[in-house]
C-alpha cells in the first residue's frame, strides 16, 4: 500500500462489502509510510480455559479462549490481521453485521481500542471483526485526543476469542495461524482486477495492510502528518509475501479411559461364574493383559479374549489363588488397571489357613499426548 499525505486509509476493506458499518472503525487512521519505523513488535498466540493458565489440549465439546498477544503494547494506535483455523475442528464465535461479537465473551479486547469523544457521550469501542469459514479478520483503532493509543494499555492481549471444539472433531492436532491481512477490493484501491470480472482469480493481485500502526506523541500537533503515524509492523517490500505472524498447535485429546468396574479390588471365588470387565474412553482400541499371583502373564488362561471393549475373567482353581492385576491399554498406550483377588478355598490337604491383609486399592489411569 502506498501512502499519500493527508489521505485516510481503510485498514480492512474486505468486510466492508458485507458490512457497511465497519467503515466507522476502519477509515479513521491516517496511515503514512514512515521512513524510520519504530522498533519491530512480535505477536503470539496462547490458549487457556481459565484466562490465566496456558493449556493446549482440549476434549470434544469443550470451550477454550485464544489470546492474541503483542510483546510490547506501547505506542500502538491501530492493528489489522487475520486468524485462520480449521472449521471442521473448531467453532468460532459468530459476528453480527455490525462487526461485533454476537455474544459478550465471543470476541473481546482489553486493549484500549476506543473512540474518545469526551465525557459525553462515553468512549466507544473501536474494534471490529468479520468472520468467514475458517477465518476471522480483526481491525482496531484508538482515536481522539486522549493520547491516541500511546498511553500504557491495560494489557498486552489485543483480542481474546472463545472457541468450542466440535463434538465430532477428529482427535489429534490442529493449527491456528495469525497472518497479515490481504485484501482484494480494487474499487477501494486494494489489489488489481486484471481480468475485469470483479472477483479474485488467477492473474489478479491482492494488497496487504500494515499489521500494527503507532502514534508518535512527540510530533502530534506539529502540523506535519507524515511523522505522526509510524508503521510498527509490516512486510519489508511490496512484493514480499504476507507476514506469517504467529501460530500454535492445539491437541484434541481422547477422553480418559474409564471402566464400569469399581476401583477397589474385587473378591472372586475360584470356580464361580465369569466376571465381565469393560473399558471405555481412550481411542477405543483396547488390549487386555493379566499378571497372576506368581508374577507371570496368565492372560490366555483367565481371559476370554485379549482384545475388545469387554472381556470375561474366569478364575483358575484355588491352587492359583491370590492377586490378579488386569490392565486394559488403548492404541495410544493409555491404560486402566483393576485388581481381582481369588481367596483360598477349603481343602482337606491344607493344614494352614491363608491369612494375608489385602493391600490398599490399586487403580490407575494414565494419559499420553496424542501423536501428531
Amino acid at each position: 500500500m502506498v501512502g499519500y499525505p493527508n489521505r485516510v486509509y481503510t485498514m480492512h476493506r474486505v468486510p466492508l462489502r458485507h458490512n457497511p458499518c465497519l467503515w466507522v472503525v476502519l477509515t479513521v487512521l491516517v496511515v503514512l509510510l514512515f521512513t524510520n519505523p519504530g522498533a519491530a513488535k512480535t505477536l503470539s498466540l496462547d490458549s487457556t480455559t481459565d484466562g490465566i493458565t496456558s493449556e493446549n489440549a482440549f476434549g470434544r465439546g469443550s470451550f477454550f479462549y485464544l489470546k492474541i498477544i503483542v510483546d510490547d503494547p506501547s505506542d500502538i494506535a491501530g492493528c489489522s490481521f487475520t486468524l485462520i483455523y480449521d472449521p471442521a475442528v473448531l467453532i468460532a464465535p459468530t459476528v453480527s453485521v455490525a462487526g461485533k461479537s454476537d455474544h459478550p465473551d465471543g470476541i473481546t479486547s482489553s486493549f484500549p481500542f476506543t473512540f474518545h469523544q469526551g465525557p459525553n457521550p462515553a468512549d466507544e469501542p473501536m474494534h471490529r471483526q468479520y468472520a468467514g469459514s475458517g477465518t476471522i479478520y480483526f481491525s482496531g483503532a484508538t482515536l481522539g485526543p486522549q493520547a491516541d493509543g500511546s498511553d500504557e494499555p491495560l494489557s498486552k492481549v489485543l483480542f481474546t476469542v472463545k472457541f468450542q471444539v466440535r463434538s465430532d472433531a477428529d482427535f489429534g492436532t490442529t493449527t491456528l495461524s495469525l497472518m497479515q491481512t490481504e485484501l482484494f477490493d480494487p474499487a477501494a484501491g486494494y489489489g488489481s482486477d486484471n481480468d475485469g470480472d470483479r472477483s479474485y482469480g488467477p492473474g489478479d493481485t491482492k494488497d496487504t495492510l500494515p499489521v500494527l500502526v503507532g502514534t508518535d506523541m512527540t510530533t502530534l500537533g506539529d502540523g506535519d502528518l507524515t511523522n505522526d503515524f509510524p508503521i510498527l509492523l509490516d512486510k519489508a517490500l511490496a512484493d514480499d509475501p504476507p507476514l506469517h505472524l504467529a501460530s500454535m498447535d492445539v491437541t484434541i485429546r481422547y477422553p480418559a479411559m474409564v471402566s464400569s468396574q469399581p476401583s477397589e479390588p474385587q473378591i472372586v471365588t475360584a470356580g464361580s461364574a465369569p466376571v465381565t470387565l469393560s473399558a471405555a474412553g481412550g481411542n477405543g482400541e483396547y488390549t487386555w493383559s493379566v499378571i497372576g499371583p506368581n508374577g507371570g502373564d496368565v492372560t490366555a488362561s483367565v481371559l476370554s479374549d485379549a482384545q475388545g471393549a469387554s472381556v470375561s475373567f474366569r478364575p483358575l482353581t484355588d491352587n492359583y489363588s491370590g492377586r490378579y492385576e488386569i490392565t486394559a491399554r488403548d492404541g495410544r498406550n493409555s491404560e486402566l488397571v483393576r485388581e481381582i483377588i481369588v481367596p483360598w478355598g477349603p481343602s482337606k490337604n491344607r493344614k494352614q489357613t491363608y491369612w494375608k491383609p489385602i493391600a490398599a486399592v490399586s487403580c490407575s489411569a494414565s494419559e499420553v499426548p496424542t501423536p501428531a
